[in-house]
């Protein structure tokens, strides 16, 4: 009889589903709208992705958008409105101005921001082959709708300003995957130009960085999950159960 209720007690408590990838693909697709307002529109395996691209020139340093280009066999790149349409500044950079170009993905759920790929990369500087790239989350408690020109890059990362750094990562080679060190789910993410202002590490420099974002993998549970089930909850559950029958079974007699 215990282990008959022991099996309902497991059936009734739910257990964790398996986390399902997907791998997106922005090489190439539809550019929705034109000039600086306009975004890129994806799903993969029921998940919509958007990609906005923003960097921080209005006025000294306030966000504005960007404008977002494919340029085959590279990558998507970016042109903020400090720079013309030409290379490298038509890369995610930091190259002029002063200015760091980002992209905003926006998921209709939540996910993990698993890795990256980039295509074309460099650092201006020293003409080598790679980039720094910083990756950013949305973890504040209110609802993130979009940027705005009162904000900076560094309120961002402020103590009320509801992102934090996932990771700052020095010379990714040009055409290569990057893994992503983090375990936050969220249905925003920011990748970009490394900026100092996201924290700071072996090998990383702001100002000269360049890249073309080729892919990202994100990681998302396929249905809600609840945490899995201590022992004592199930003992609890089992303990009630039989309670129950040997209720019942006195009453009958």
């Amino acid at each position: 009889m215990l282990k008959k209720i022991m099996i309902v007690a497991t059936s009734l408590v739910a257990f964790p589903v398996l986390a399902g990838t997907q791998t997106w693909n922005i090489q190439s697709g539809d550019i929705i709208g034109t000039g600086y307002g306009n975004y890129i529109s994806k799903t993969v395996d029921g998940v919509n992705m958007n990609l906005t691209g923003w960097a921080d020139t209005a006025g000294t340093s306030g966000l504005e958008t960007g404008k977002l280009m494919y340029w085959n066999g590279y990558g998507l790149g970016m042109v903020n409105r400090d720079e013309s349409n030409t290379a490298p500044d038509h890369s995610i950079d930091s190259f002029n101005n002063g200015d760091y170009d980002m992209v905003l993905l926006k998921f209709d759920t939540e996910v993990n921001l698993s890795g990256f790929n980039i295509g074309w990369a460099q650092e201006v500087s020293s003409s080598n082959t790679y980039a720094d790239v910083s990756v950013l989350a949305y973890t504040g408690n209110s609802t993130f709708n979009t940027f705005t020109s009162a904000q900076t890059w560094s309120s961002l990362v402020a103590s009320n300003g509801g992102w934090t750094a996932q990771g700052n990562y020095a010379n990714v080679d040009d055409y290569s995957y990057q893994a992503v060190n983090s375990v936050v789910s969220s249905k925003y993410w920011l990748i970009g130009a490394y900026n100092s202002v996201f924290g700071s590490g072996a090998g990383l420099g702001a100002g000269n960085d360049g890249f073309k974002l080729a892919a990202v993998t994100t990681t998302t549970a396929d249905a809600p999950s609840n945490s899995v089930p201590e022992p004592g909850s199930l003992a609890v559950v089992a303990a009630g159960l039989l309670a129950l029958s040997r209720a019942r079974k006195s009453k009958q007699a």
